[in-house]
């Protein structure tokens, strides 16, 4: 063989020789022994992890057995099911969250095309929202939670009956996918922001465009309008945020400061500040007269969602780091770090009460936290073909199911041994468990029992 070919061959036999010897490895190592006590379930999906209690934990799945876990680590971890999440048509992402004024509903968009709504008084899953075409990339509530405005890749957005589920009118006229949608307090206006580099204010009653808003020379990424309507704030991917007069259309205000795209952006409740979030890690709090006031720094990977506290004390931003911060507003100091999300968190909310964080994540789930510690409360998912599941860390759960308590087209696994239905739901079924992690329902959670 020439020299040059044996050169050439050389790195490749390498690859193949390492390769060989990891799956050997792998393929030899033993499998992690059962730990005394109480069996848990590991689930096949290394996407998705919640590490266990001491408590037996179901979840809808195949089982597999994990790695062995280092001699310090902490129990082993659950893990969502590969072909479950596949088929889970919202959990390929979670875009956006939406909550109404006084906190009772909770609008969800997602990458299969529908958005839902869910009742958080009760813990239940409403209705879904179908008739756009691609991702449902944005979602904005009336502030009486009867209307729902939609906004989507196919460059539509729509407005909804909640009550019905029927669709009111659609809203066309951009030349590339939507980004984000608002809908002012009072009903005026209907705002989008597009991948066309174009903001537009509607007129919600006829569905025809008022303004046009083209100043920014990149993709508008994030649009927010101010409590009174009066505003309307745009961040876009020219490292910009703008700030216009909803009634002239006019350009008021740049925003300049960001080294790279904003992703974000949001008004305090009382329109006095803007906060906006960005490629470049950060989020920046500014007054209206255009100036950085405070600069949050901590995130590793850029920041793509922010949202302010009904009270104007905290700041909670979501990142491609799969964390979600909150901040005090006044110091610029973190006071809490949600770990657990497996993709980036794309949406972030504050409850009505303040003490439980909302977020949404590229991971398919929605999930609830303690806003003081940043402890999981609990996750939902919904999709097209199984009714949507809540469940927590100690196997709790609450299903959409025709029964209660059963999911259709599921089969549950205690390790390696398949649980049937009824014992499950005698076992583990809790009704309105998201109401209950919420606050809204004030009956205790019941004890999960372990089965040994």
């Amino acid at each position: 063989m020439p020299r040059i070919g044996k050169l050439l061959l050389a790195p490749l036999v390498v690859a193949v020789l390492l390769g060989g010897l990891y799956c050997l490895n792998h393929l030899s190592s033993p499998s992690r022994p059962k730990e005394p006590g109480d069996s848990k379930p590991v689930l096949a999906n290394t996407e998705y992890e919640w590490p266990v209690t001491d408590r037996e934990q179901p979840l809808p799945g195949v089982l597999v057995e994990p790695p062995k876990p280092p001699r310090d680590a902490v129990p082993p971890v659950i893990r969502h099911l590969t072909t479950l999440i596949g088929q889970m048509g919202q959990s390929r992402a979670v875009s956006s969250i939406a909550l109404a004024a006084d906190g009772k509903l909770m609008a969800v968009g997602g990458q299969d095309s529908i958005a839902r709504c869910w009742d958080l008084t009760t813990g239940g899953e409403v209705r879904s929202f179908l008739g756009h075409e691609m991702e449902v990339s944005s979602v904005a509530l009336s502030r009486d939670g009867k209307r729902l405005v939609t906004g989507s890749g196919d460059a539509s957005a729509r407005l909804w009956d909640i009550a019905t589920g029927k669709e009111i009118r659609a809203f066309r006229g951009h030349t590339a996918g939507l980004t984000s949608v608002a809908l002012s307090s009072d009903g005026k206006w209907l705002a989008t922001g597009s991948w066309d580099k174009t903001a537009r204010l509607w007129d919600p009653a006829t569905g025809k465009v008022v303004h046009v808003l083209s100043e920014h020379t990149d993709s508008v990424t994030s649009i927010a309008l101010s409590s009174d309507g009066k505003w309307l704030l745009t961040g876009s991917f020219d490292k910009t945020a703008r700030l216009w007069d909803t009634a002239t259309g006019k350009e008021v205000r740049v925003l300049q400061g960001h080294d790279h795209y904003v992703a974000a952006v949001a008004f305090s409740a009382d329109d006095q500040w803007l906060v906006t979030g960005s490629f470049d890690k950060s989020a920046k709090l500014w007054n209206l007269a255009g100036e950085c006031v405070r600069t949050f720094q901590g995130h590793s990977k850029w920041v793509d969602a922010v949202a302010l506290s009904a009270d104007g004390r905290r700041l909670i931003t979501g990142s491609i780091d799969n964390t979600a911060r909150i901040w005090d507003l006044a110091t610029g100091v973190e006071s809490c770090v949600c770990h657990g999300h497996t993709g980036p968190v794309r949406a972030v909310a504050l409850a009505a009460s303040g003490d439980r964080l909302i977020t949404g994540s590229s991971d398919g789930t929605t999930r609830v936290w303690h806003a003081a510690s940043g402890r999981e409360l609990c996750r939902l998912i919904s999709n097209r073909e199984v009714p949507w599941i809540v469940f927590d860390a100690e196997g709790r759960y609450d299903s959409g199911g025709k029964e209660k308590g059963h999911v259709e087209g599921l089969e549950w696994f205690f390790r390696s041994e398949p649980i049937s239905q009824t014992e499950l739901r005698d076992r583990y079924y809790d009704g309105g468990l998201l109401a209950k992690c919420l606050g809204f329902n004030n009956e205790p959670l019941r004890r999960a029992e372990p089965r040994r």
